[in-house]
């Protein structure tokens, strides 16, 4: 009776906030049709939303290679695509959001409107395929929310550590990757690095062998 009223009341009324994972999961495919319909009332390509949620089978995967459930946990990184905050334009995810901190050196304030930039695994980070996707993002945002003023794109993530130098040639996709951004500051969090580099090969064997070839994974 609880998951039914949850259900009726829509993806703004859903407790986000409940760890329950294979719960989420139903819930967040029960959402898909309602997201469905605002894409069409706001005259976005149906590729699009197909793109956008291909995140949502792959985080449910992930989710049963760690825990051997099939479920969703982390959905903050979900919601925004229930929102109509996050779209997948070619290579890279753009998520509308406000600055969370403040960046005196381009006379950012906290809750400037900005574009944050992912990089969803599954395919080379390739110079071309990162132009192209900057250059959809413009277009997209620019035809569907024109009343979103932003200039800046930002991303948090340990892509940006300049830590890889050590481990990766100069011409690798990712350190040239880092060159498109300006580095303000820096945040010490070894998690993200030790879980996409290290837990996720090791929790698929077949790539174990890979682990400390970092040349070897496409993202490079």
């Amino acid at each position: 009776e609880e998951a039914k009223l949850e259900l009726d009341q829509g993806w703004d009324e859903y407790e986000q906030g409940k760890l329950e994972a294979e719960k989420n999961l139903v819930m967040f495919l029960y959402f898909c049709r309602e997201l469905y319909q605002k894409y069409r009332e706001a005259g976005i390509p149906e590729e699009i939303l197909l793109a956008t949620l291909e995140d949502l089978p792959l985080k449910a995967l992930r989710h049963y290679n760690t825990t051997g459930v099939l479920g969703l946990s982390g959905i903050r990184w979900i919601a925004p695509v229930f929102r109509m905050e996050q779209f997948r334009l070619g290579r890279m995810v753009f998520c509308m959001g406000k600055l969370p901190v403040e960046v005196p050196q381009k006379s950012l304030a906290v809750g400037t409107p900005v574009v944050d930039v992912h990089i969803p695994a599954g395919a080379p980070l390739s110079m071309q395929a990162c132009r192209d996707a900057f250059t959809r993002a413009e277009a997209f945002f620019e035809t569907y929310f024109p009343e979103y003023g932003f200039s800046w794109y930002t991303c948090f993530s340990w892509l940006l550590d300049e830590g890889l130098k050590q481990f990766l040639k100069e011409d690798s996709n990712i350190l040239q990757f880092q060159k498109r951004f300006h580095i303000p500051f820096r945040r010490f969090n070894d998690f993200s690095l030790s879980y996409f580099i290290i837990l996720q090969n090791f929790v698929n064997r077949t790539q174990i062998s890979s682990a400390s070839k970092y040349s070897s994974t496409s993202l490079f």
